[in-house]
């Protein structure tokens, strides 16, 4: 079974907001992993995305893992709004509802 993850830190910011906003909105459950309070979060999260970038909303397994590796991205590209298979960093509201519909978390408008 699959869910989702959403990577956050302490200190908030709009685009956390907008995530918990969007998810609160399309009504779609999710765990959050604040990466300022858990170390090996933050280890992970560098290690899947490459930086920490937040939020990143992950598509994971029941032990926290992507479901598939994400995509690579190039060495100046930013992660921003990319959906890269399984993961999506710092999503515009449009980018983290399609994201959702593609991995079957909110019906096809």
């Amino acid at each position: 079974m699959t869910r989702l993850l959403l990577y956050t830190r302490e200190r908030t910011c709009p685009d956390q907001e907008l995530a918990r906003r969007c998810l609160a909105e399309f009504n779609v459950s999710y765990v959050e992993i604040n990466i300022s309070r858990e170390a090996d979060a933050a280890q992970t999260m560098q290690e899947l995305v490459g930086c920490l970038a937040v939020p990143t909303l992950v598509i994971a397994d029941e032990e926290n893992n992507p479901i598939e590796p994400p995509r690579t991205i190039g060495q100046y590209e930013s992660v921003r709004n990319v959906d890269r298979g399984s993961i999506i960093s710092e999503p515009s509201r449009t980018g983290l509802q399609q994201f959702l519909i593609r991995h079957g978390l909110l019906p096809a408008a």
